[in-house]
């Protein structure tokens, strides 16, 4: 039966704090510890993964930037081409491309 007046958790508690709350509390403290010990390993995990598409995205990124590179080039080359109509440029598009 609990007792008020008491200044311990036995004492308001009771007799059966050490042999029926106690060790509940304990296992539940246990399962949070190892709850959040999970979601820790989890996050970690979660964090390098997303390291690992940032630079997956970022080398996409310089390779299409490349790419756009080397099509307004071979593009300006083609405009020389139709602007002036000659063989000179149509050369320096083959050779470019």
């Amino acid at each position: 039966m609990p007792n008020a007046n008491g200044s311990t958790a036995s004492e308001i508690m009771g007799l059966d704090y050490k042999t029926t709350i106690k060790p509940a509390l304990e296992s539940f403290a246990a399962a949070v510890k190892g709850s959040s010990m999970a979601k820790l390993e989890e996050l970690i995990l979660l964090q390098k993964q997303s390291s690992e598409l940032a630079a997956k995205i970022e080398g996409k990124r310089n390779r299409t930037s490349t790419l756009q590179s080397h099509i307004d080039e071979v593009s300006s080359l083609e405009l020389c081409l139709y602007s002036l109509g000659c063989n000179l440029c149509y050369a320096c598009v083959v050779y470019y491309a």
